[in-house]
């Protein structure tokens, strides 16, 4: 097993945090990492992603929705190629840091036999990964409420 683990603190409210997390068809604008989530927002279902790495490489999976808690939450699980050559368990988990403050954390947990593999690589691809996504989620979800501020 491999844990791949990224955090960032995002000025925002849980619920503004999961408005954006969870709005897949936003994803093409904003992302640079989860580039596009196709499915239902419910545990069992399946989804269809399209992820782009730091160096460009397009990858298509289809995990499985495993747990979804409201300002809490979300995590799906998938195999890729075949099971148990590398199966992935992402998560992302939201807490309070503050009344208007939260820790976003990020993770990957990887099994398998291409986890044990290509462990080096993995760890360094994903790791980018994720920090990129994080904080183009803190930027998406920072500069929403700055214009909702300003339009008050």
């Amino acid at each position: 097993m491999k844990e791949i683990s990224t955090e960032i603190t995002i000025q925002a409210t849980k619920a503004d945090v999961w408005n954006v997390l969870t709005d897949f068809r936003s994803y093409p604008r904003w992302n640079p990492f989860i580039q596009e989530i196709k499915g239902d927002l419910k545990v069992g279902s399946k989804l269809e992603l399209k992820i782009v790495t730091p160096k460009k490489r397009i990858r298509k999976y289809t995990p499985v929705v495993t747990l979804v808690s409201p300002n809490s939450e979300l995590r799906w699980h998938g195999k890729a190629f075949m099971p148990g050559l590398l199966d992935g368990e992402r998560i992302f988990r939201l807490s309070n840091e503050g009344e208007t403050l939260v820790r976003f954390e990020h993770k990957e947990i990887f099994g398998g036999i291409g986890a044990l593999i290509g462990s080096k690589f993995l760890v360094k691809d994903i790791f980018e990964s994720e920090n990129n996504m994080n904080q183009a989620l803190k930027l998406e979800v920072e500069s929403k409420n700055k214009t909702m501020a300003d339009l008050r």
